[in-house]
Order: structure tokens, then C-alpha cells, then sequence
């Protein structure tokens, strides 16, 4: 039975773009209400982010309309947060952005460290829905919108991700991580060093100081939130994630896993299972069920297909006879074992 909360992608979601420099800006001290808010705050301004992409005039939109030239407000419903019982720590939280620094690489080539928010208005009714407003400064607003451009002109360095996805994340650091994910799905993966992912989610250097906390509070909750339930997701359990100098992890391997990469499993596993009962006597459901630990995103099915071809050869050359010599009675078992021994580790 398909998990009710699965994304089915192509679907009613909505598709955010956002410079690269504020998936990978650093924010400290955010709450999970705070991550929703900024989410919420870049898809007010997609219009404006979208025009800059086509290399059009954002800055004539309404939003950008204020009497004070130094700032502009963007108006986010409270209902895109939360339920009304939560409205009043919401708006809270609004206001403490006022006071929350943000750390984004600008296209010029400097660090800059602003709030986010240079005024919150308290919340009002508009139209039967609650609305807050947060104002930005100009030179914070426009770092949140401009996309740089190739020399041809054709915007680069973007991030794309699913709004939904993010805004139903219940673990503060979900949201985010599946951003940086979202950063790097066209490369398959990447290779970060495991301090430098820490500052890019605001881990404060005393929080979660062993790797194994880190992993049980941060990777772990958001890998459970969007396996299968995104557009991409990641495994950190696979056999490589982890690099090491002597007991210290040191870099962490991320391969960008989707739901594409996931359906061509599917049928390469089917693929193998089909190879097994065809081909291997006596070779049944039971023997199917054992393997199945081994059928998952993490498994080389190119090995798995050699390693058939491997026993093939060994049952020919030995006369259906085990390492030891011993007549192979039961051939069906002899193999899922031989591919439980071989695989089992990878998986």
C-alpha cells in the first residue's frame, strides 16, 4: 500500500527558486516556526525572483511601493505556518527575526551579516485571512531575489525545491538540509565536510558535539521526512557515507537519491528476482523473502548480475560442489546465501 503522505510528482506542488547564496547563507538560532517563515517569506517573493530570472524589471511589483525607500514589506498569511491556535507564537516568532542574523555570500564576493527582518507589524486581517508583514532592507531584500547570470545572460547558481515539502518538515533542520540537497541533485551528489554542513544548518559548535547525536537529531529525522516523500532525498546509512580520520568523521558523502533513481531500482531488483527463479532450481518465494534485505536503493545490481554469473561458472567447473568440497544439495539456498554473505555489508 503506497504511503498516504507521498508526494506523486508531477503534482499539485509548487516549484521555489532562490539564489544559491541563500540556500548556503548561515542562520543561527532559527526555530522550526522561524525555517517556515523564511520559506514561506521566499515564496512571497517568487514573482520578483522569477522576473529576475528572465532578466526583467522586479522592482516595479507592488510590494517594492513604500514610503520609506529603505525598506519593503512582504505580507505572509499566518495560515501558511500554522493552525490559529499557534497564530500568537507565530507572530512572536516573526518579531524575534528583527534580532536573528543571517550570514549570505552576496555575488560581489563578501560576507555579510544582517537580520533578517528590519521591522514586523503585528498581525492583520485581510480579506478573512490573518496577514503579517515583514520588512525588509532594500540590500537584504535584493540579495533574497537576484540570481546571478551566466555571461550570456541565463540565470545559474539557483536552487529549485518543493515548497510543500519543505513547509510540512516537523524537525527545525529539515527544511534546510533539503534545500542544500535540492542544491546539488543535478551533480548526483557531493562530498562536504561534516563541520562545514554543521555551520550551513547553525549548529552551534557545543550542540550535538558527537557525530552520533548528530546523526540521531539532524540526518536521521530529516532522511525519515522526505524518503519517498520528495523529489530527492539521501541515505545516511549507506556504506561510504562516512569518511574518517582515525575515530573522527571528518567528511560525509551525500548521493542525492529520487524518485526516477528509485522506480529504475525497482525494476533492476525485479530484473534480478525474475534471473533467480528462472534460472536457479527450486529457487521460491521463501528464497525471495530472505533476500530481501539486499534489495534497497544502496545495492550495485551490475554486481549482483556478475556475481550469478560468477556461481554459474563455479557450479559448472565443480560439479555442483561447495568450497569444501561437499556435494550442493539444496542450489537455491547455496546461492541466497552466497548473495547474503556478498551483499549484506553494502546494504
Amino acid at each position: 500500500m503506497p504511503d498516504k503522505n507521498q508526494i506523486i510528482l508531477p503534482g499539485t506542488t509548487t516549484t521555489i527558486y532562490q539564489p544559491n547564496r541563500v540556500t548556503n547563507a548561515k542562520y543561527r538560532g532559527f526555530t522550526l516556526i522561524q525555517t517556515k517563515v523564511f520559506v514561506s517569506l521566499i515564496k512571497q517573493l517568487q514573482k520578483a525572483i522569477r522576473l529576475d530570472m528572465e532578466g526583467k524589471n522586479w522592482q516595479q511589483l507592488d510590494i517594492f511601493e513604500s514610503p520609506d525607500k529603505r525598506l519593503f514589506k512582504v505580507g505572509i498569511p499566518l495560515a501558511d505556518i500554522g493552525k490559529p491556535v499557534q497564530y500568537r507564537e507565530i507572530a512572536e516568532s516573526c518579531q524575534a527575526l528583527t534580532r536573528l542574523s543571517v550570514k549570505i555570500q552576496p555575488p560581489i564576493g563578501y560576507t555579510s551579516i544582517a537580520t533578517l527582518a528590519a521591522r514586523v507589524d503585528i498581525p492583520v486581517k485581510e480579506r478573512g485571512r490573518s496577514i503579517i508583514y515583514i520588512y525588509l532592507l532594500r540590500e537584504v531584500g535584493e540579495q533574497l531575489i537576484k540570481i546571478d547570470k551566466s555571461t550570456g545572460g541565463y540565470p545559474e547558481k539557483f536552487t529549485h525545491y518543493i515548497y510543500e515539502v519543505a513547509m510540512r518538515s516537523k524537525n527545525k533542520y529539515t527544511a534546510k538540509l533539503y534545500q542544500i540537497i535540492s542544491s546539488w541533485k543535478a551533480r548526483g551528489g557531493v562530498r562536504v565536510t561534516y563541520q562545514s554542513l554543521r555551520e550551513q544548518l547553525g549548529i552551534e559548535g557545543s550542540e550535538y558535539t558527537e557525530y552520533s547525536d548528530f546523526k540521531r537529531r539532524v540526518l536521521a529525522p530529516a532522511q525519515k521526512e522526505l524518503e519517498n516523500k520528495a523529489d530527492c532525498w539521501f541515505d545516511c546509512n549507506a556504506k561510504g557515507f562516512e569518511e574518517r580520520e582515525g575515530k573522527k568523521v571528518v567528511r560525509l558523502n551525500f548521493k542525492i537519491i529520487t524518485p526516477a533513481h528509485t522506480e529504475e531500482n525497482n525494476i533492476r531488483s525485479e530484473n534480478i528476482k525474475h534471473l533467480l527463479r528462472s534460472y536457479v532450481e527450486g529457487f521460491g518465494e521463501r528464497h525471495i523473502e530472505k533476500l530481501s534485505p539486499i534489495f534497497t536503493v544502496r545495492l550495485d545490481y551490475h554486481a549482483v548480475q556478475l556475481k550469478l554469473l560468477e556461481l554459474k561458472d563455479w557450479l559448472e567447473k565443480n560439479r555442483g560442489r561447495d568450497a569444501n568440497g561437499a556435494a550442493i544439495n539444496d542450489v537455491a539456498s547455496w546461492v541466497c546465501a552466497s548473495l547474503l554473505n556478498e551483499f549484506s555489508d553494502r546494504c
